[in-house]
């Protein structure tokens, strides 16, 4: 038998080109997963090309992106249209998928506190297969320690409200889902029982932490087998009576990846599957199964994008003449949230979650919907990628997660996190996200995700692993080009950096300010509500020079030290900071007085241009203009969020002729991109009633 082999071209640039996936199957002939990527100017992705062969059809998925380098739009195969708009400090903030044919397929409005944490998400999701949508809105609360403290979930068919208690270790102690109380007791974090209501469940570990029993008194009801790796090879469970109702085999390869794995759900046939990867990585290209004849065939295929997101999913049942194909949708978090229908782009599978991770029954819809007492058709799944993006096992509710297998219902993985080497084992300890080497993203599932069972990160790949978001207190040039001595301001209790900057109007001096690089440094600091203190001298820096750390180069600077950058001195107090967030503020210091530029208008009045003004119902405007390629600008965008509700209508009906929210005689907003943001996301979260009465200046033309 041939062995799988992946092959792999690369541009000039040494960028990759292409991928080709060829099964272990001496019969096989060609390519069996073929996919395909253009790079732009950046290097940044401009397209991706998925299908069987490099000669076949192809899909094709297009992305542009704005002028920081974050994703602005993808053009799916289907024709469905995904944009994206962030906060200035590079957070998204509205997140919507419509059809070729301008329907609603999803969209998230969210908002974050100080810290950087999601404190809400306004959502609305197609039904599979329907008209009809689910609308939940979430708002989401933290302890001091940034652990997930509840959610309150409102709005038609939303999924039960949680709440979560924790031990000072950072174990879940108690959580509640709608009316279900679970209350958790631990043995130096292994999790020994669990309580809801009447039943109690008593775990069991061997000597190396690893999750081996579970019992209802004295009849076990689950059991986990492990290989020298800490591999799970084998695992079972059991009815109250003792007979089995779910048996799964599975072995690895020597990069911890499941190769061949057999299903068994209570008293059908099992089912042998085996996994061809990309290459060394832990995507799967296809999987095959054996059809009623004992002939391997592919059951389901796989593509990928450039970052390793799942783009679409061919279904092809081994003893059915049929397939079926269709594209992935992820939410905020990156967990699957749709797959769409690849001609029709509406839904046909919908999936929601808890902050942990168990499946939401009102929000999973389509193929995938939960039956109750019903094991068998809960295992046979069309879709294993769910939250996390990671592989869903519909039998064990479990996931797979890389190097660990992880229950969304105790919020914790089977086995400890360790590593072999004594430094590198001791330093999982010293991360503040990682303490606990059981729980999933440090308690803090909504903020950070899990990348391969050993490392939790936020979500915009930040790492846990002793890198923390610096809290300086003071930030400035330590050689000013001008004599006269820089000036020192901080934010007051509660101050926005809004409210702060319309209140220092002279903080810069004369000196032209780069709104961009002033943002990209707000998002340096963690300045929003952390009471930053700024030191600002109006005159020229450049980035340049290495970070030093008090006095000596080093990549991470201790409490109390001196990272500098350029001229730029920031003084961690309280916590560390890299040497490379120091970096980046130097550079971006540096760009703030040298690089100044004209904001320009958001709309841009041709002379001699003719406006008519006509009223609408704000809530009618979504269905009726269409929104223009504007590049939005990050001060723009950050000043109007701060504005009170009567200040931004103020701004709207009260503008000056092209100034306002301007649109052509066709319907495309030609300015006024941040108001209607603005207005379109306090629409969605009550803030504003959607029957308030707005202007829309109409250009006429020359």
């Amino acid at each position: 038998m041939e062995k799988a082999k992946t092959d792999y071209t690369y541009d000039l640039d040494s960028v990759l080109s292409t991928n080709a996936q060829r099964g272990a199957d001496a019969n096989t002939v060609g390519v069996s997963r073929y996919t395909g990527y253009t790079w732009d100017v950046r290097n940044l992705v401009a397209t991706v090309k998925a299908g069987a062969s490099p000669t076949g059809m192809l899909d094709t998925w297009s992305y542009t992106y704005d002028g920081r380098g974050l994703r602005s739009t993808i053009t799916k195969p289907n024709g469905n249209l995904a944009t994206f708009t962030y906060h200035e400090d590079g957070l998204p903030r509205i997140q919507s998928e419509k059809t070729s044919g301008g329907k609603l397929v999803s969209s998230h409005s969210l908002r974050f506190n100080s810290d950087g944490d999601r404190s809400q998400d306004v959502e609305k999701l197609l039904k599979a297969n329907s008209s009809e949508y689910l609308d939940q809105a979430s708002t989401y609360s933290y302890t001091p320690a940034r652990q997930l403290e509840a959610v309150v979930k409102t709005g038609v068919e939303k999924g039960d409200s949680e709440d979560y208690k924790y031990d000072a270790a950072g174990n879940t102690i108690e959580q509640k889902i709608g009316a279900t109380t679970s209350t958790m007791t631990y043995d130096r974090n292994r999790l020994i029982k669990t309580v809801t209501g009447g039943t109690t469940l008593n775990q069991r570990y061997d000597p190396f932490g690893r999750a081996t029993t579970s019992d209802l008194g004295a009849q076990v009801v689950e059991q986990n087998a492990y290989d020298g790796y800490d591999r799970l090879v084998r695992q079972q469970k059991f009815d109250t009576a003792g007979t089995p109702t779910f048996t799964r085999n599975q072995t690895y390869d020597a990069f911890d990846r499941v190769t061949n794995q057999s299903e068994k759900v209570g008293t059908a046939q099992s089912i042998s599957t085996r996994y061809t990867f990309v290459g060394l990585a832990n995507q799967v290209a296809a999987e095959e199964e054996k059809d009623t004849a004992g002939a391997w065939k592919v059951s389901k295929s796989y593509a990928y994008g450039a970052k390793g997101e799942n783009l679409s999913l061919v279904d092809s049942p081994v003893n059915s003449t049929t397939s079926k194909k269709s594209f992935y949708g992820t939410n905020p978090h990156g967990d699957v949230e749709t797959l769409t229908d690849a001609s029709t782009g509406t839904t046909t599978s919908t999936y929601r979650y808890t902050a942990y991770g168990q499946a939401d029954k009102v929000g999973t819809t389509g193929d995938d919907a939960i039956f109750d007492n019903d094991p068998a058709k809960n295992a046979d799944i069309v879709n294993p990628y769910r939250f996390n993006s990671s592989r869903f096992n519909g039998a064990t509710d479990t996931y797979d997660m890389g190097f660990r297998e992880y229950n969304p219902g105790l919020n914790r993985f089977l086995t400890r996190d360790m590593f072999n080497g004594a430094l590198t084992d001791l330093g999982l300890g010293t991360d503040p996200w990682n303490a606990n080497r059981y729980m999933f993203g440090g308690g803090n599932p909504i903020s950070r995700i899990e990348l391969n069972g050993h490392i939790n990160a936020a979500e915009d790949g930040a790492s846990g692993g002793g890198t923390v978001t610096p809290s300086p207190t003071v930030i400035g040039p330590t050689t000013p080009t001008q004599t006269e001595p820089s000036t020192t301001t901080q934010t007051g209790p509660g101050e926005s950096p809004a409210d702060w900057a319309r209140s220092h109007p002279d903080a810069f001096g004369e000196a032209e300010l780069n709104r961009e690089a002033f943002g990209n440094i707000l998002k340096d600091i963690g300045w929003m509500g952390l009471g930053a203190v700024v030191t600002a001298a109006g005159g020229s820096l450049t980035g340049g020079g290495p970070v030093i750390c008090g006095g000596t180069a080093g990549l991470l600077c201790p409490v109390g030290a001196v990272a500098m950058y350029g001229g730029v001195a920031v003084t961690a107090a309280g916590t560390a900071i890299t040497a490379t967030s120091a970096k980046r503020l130097g550079n971006d210091w540096g760009r703030l007085l040298t690089e100044s530029h004209s904001p320009g208008s958001t709309g841009g009045e041709p002379a001699g241009s003719r406006y008519s003004t006509r009223q609408e119902n704000a809530g009618d405007l979504a269905n009726k203009y269409v929104e223009g390629q504007a590049t939005r600008d990050p001060s723009s965008q950050w000043y109007h969020e701060y504005l009170p509700n009567d200040m931004l209508l103020e701004e709207i009906n009260n503008a000056a002729q092209g100034n306002g929210i301007v649109v052509s005689r066709n319907g495309t907003i030609l300015g006024g991109h941040h108001r209607w943001d603005e207005l379109q996301l306090r629409i969605s979260d009550g803030r504003i009633d959607p029957n308030t009465r707005i202007n829309i200046q109409v250009y006429l033309g020359e």
